[in-house]
């Protein structure tokens, strides 16, 4: 059977969902998007976030592959985004444009996000 790119592979779990975001008047945001999860696995283990927020500069997207397990997939795409939203909005107006300051905060929520992981793979006896 072919397939095209819009169809999902043959006996392969398939989700998909449209997504409404900001849009600004002179179309420089993003006005929609599309995701598609196409999972080697049954279940598909792999989960996405979208965050978006009254300010229209900040949007967040996140695809987390759930390979080997679901657990870190299944709590990163509650968790991360919104940690790292937690110390952004902690940042003063110059920090937020800073690169050095976002990657420190990335790398802060990333670990973070991880302990949580495995603190729950602890809990339950992973």
């Amino acid at each position: 059977m072919s397939s095209s790119k819009n169809q999902p592979i043959e006996n392969k779990p398939s989700i998909e969902k449209d997504v409404k975001a900001y849009v600004d008047d002179n179309m420089k945001r993003i006005c929609n998007m599309s995701i598609r999860l196409s999972g080697s696995n049954n279940p598909c283990e792999d989960r996405y976030a979208v965050r978006t927020r009254s300010n229209p500069n900040m949007q967040l997207f996140g695809v987390f592959d759930g390979h080997g397990g679901y657990l870190a997939a299944d709590i990163a795409h509650v968790q991360l985004l919104d940690i790292i939203v937690k110390y952004i909005d902690e940042l003063s107006e110059i920090d937020r444009k800073s690169p050095e300051v976002l990657t420190k905060i990335l790398d802060k929520s990333f670990q973070e996000c991880d302990t949580i992981i495995l603190n729950e793979a602890i809990r339950i006896n992973l």
